[in-house]
């Protein structure tokens, strides 16, 4: 459509043909673009060959993304790269926001579906008055209701797809989420205002080696590997999760170590590592260096697949008695490391309908014990007895879905952080609540000191 003053609005589409693909856009120039339904795209390849005819100088420049979502696609990534960027900004409307949404006090279909909000309405509707400052009424939520049941026959997934309260909710999953979208946005926004209040100070630092060279550093939170919210306590107990690249998920790529803190009615997350580019035999080096400044903790590690050489090469390690390469310890640092790395505890696995148990050590992931991990994990955050720190912890547990008896992320998304964190509270629960205070009994209390790692220094309280 070509105007008199030479201005051309250019009508585009994605193409279902694979030969078509990657070609939307090229050779042009725009400086205004309105992509409409982005998650419904036949072509993300389309969707990106047309990011490089966008003007990034033209003074009135303007490109809009607008889509109801369609699950952890493309599009979910592009709003979660909004919020944090400085060029883009991620707006969420709700169904609330329109006026005809609502309906008449005195209509039949009012009558019908005007009774008290449940449980997870009253949550909904509070979620909504916390992020945007609106109060859902009674004919607003008749109107969502009447919707749910008469035109999406009670399919509350769809429905919330469709008509979100808020903008979690929006990105609905093909199975049913296995934590709860309230709950995991209860603890987003608990964790948000520790923050902001600074009841909790994130540490970022960069643990990597090379073969030879074994570094340890504080670096910004963006080239992190290892964040710390709490340091080591020497009369403290810790718990931790291993789930080494390719473990429990074959088409995961993060090796992930979860550390926690026992308590008597809770656990704290105290520390979490996570990287794509270690192998088996490394990661056993980073699981001895931290659960041996975490007190000699007890660890539960994922022994599929690459694990097996994880849990070869611990034990190798241990008995030479190892330390991190090329770091030079006082003797004193020297002898409480070496002795937490040989009091590091094994997670022994056994059948809970044994009558006589056989252990195996650590965990060993199949369909079925998947299940009773999550299942476990699930139930004590139920009971509001873990405290999590970490964001992408909480990101990736929203991604979770059951679909029929299979537990797993969403698409290609990930679940290492969830898995490393679920084994961790498995070995709390089986073997370690009701025996905490026994436990630091035993640990000595004068064994307060500072370890020395290269020029990072960490206090033990």
């Amino acid at each position: 459509m070509r105007f008199a003053n030479n201005s051309i609005i250019h009508f585009l589409y994605t193409s279902k043909r694979i030969t078509g693909q990657g070609k939307t856009g090229r050779g042009r120039g725009y400086n205004y673009l309105h992509a409409t339904e982005v998650a419904f795209f036949n072509s993300w390849e389309d969707f990106d060959a047309i990011q490089a005819s966008l003007s990034e100088i033209h003074p009135h420049r303007f490109y809009i993304y607008e889509s109801t979502a369609n699950g952890y696609n493309e599009f979910y990534d592009l709003y979660e790269t909004a919020k944090n960027s400085p060029a883009m900004k991620a707006i969420f409307i709700g169904w609330w926001t329109k006026e005809t949404y609502k309906l008449l006090k005195d209509s039949k279909i009012y009558k019908h579906y005007s009774y008290p909000p449940s449980k997870e309405e009253k949550e909904w509707i509070k979620a909504v008055k916390s992020l945007y400052n609106y109060e859902i009424n009674m004919e607003q939520l008749a109107w969502w209701r009447y919707q749910l049941w008469d035109k999406y026959r009670g399919n509350k997934i769809f429905a919330l797809q469709e008509l979100p309260f808020f903008e979690d909710q929006a990105f609905q999953l093909s199975g049913s989420r296995f934590f709860d979208s309230v709950v995991i946005k209860k603890l987003e926004d608990q964790l948000r205002n520790e923050i902001k209040d600074r009841k909790i100070q994130q540490r970022n630092f960069r643990l990597s080696y090379d073969g030879t060279e074994f570094v340890f550093q504080e670096v910004p939170e963006e080239k992190a590997n290892l964040k710390i919210w709490e340091f080591p306590d020497a009369i403290n107990v810790y718990v931790m999760g291993a789930d080494p690249t390719m473990g429990a998920n074959p088409d995961s790529d993060n090796a992930v170590l979860s550390i926690w803190r026992c308590e008597e009615d809770k656990v704290y997350q105290v520390a979490e590592f996570v990287d794509n580019q270690v192998p088996p035999q490394v990661f056993a080096r980073f699981i001895l260096l931290l659960g041996g400044l975490y007190n000699g903790a007890f660890v539960n590690l994922e022994v599929s697949g690459p694990g097996q050489s994880t849990l070869k090469e611990l034990d190798y390690l241990r008995a030479h008695g190892w330390l991190p390469e090329n770091i030079v310890f006082d003797e004193e640092t020297k002898e409480y490391l070496q002795t937490n790395i040989r009091y590091i505890k094994d997670y022994l696995y056994f059948r809970a309908d044994s009558f006589r148990k056989s252990f195996l050590r650590h965990w060993k992931m199949t369909p079925e014990t998947k299940v009773d991990l999550f299942q476990v994990f699930r139930g004590t955050l139920a009971e509001n007895k873990i405290i999590i720190r970490s964001k992408e912890l909480l990101k990736e547990m929203a991604k979770i879905v059951k679909n029929g008896s299979v537990i797993e992320a969403e698409g290609n998304m990930h679940d290492d952080r969830v898995i490393a964190a679920a084994l961790a509270i498995e070995h709390y629960v089986r073997f370690l609540r009701g025996r905490i205070e026994n436990l630091k009994r035993n640990y000595r209390a004068e064994e307060k000191k500072i370890l020395r790692l290269g020029n990072i220094v960490i206090p033990l309280h």
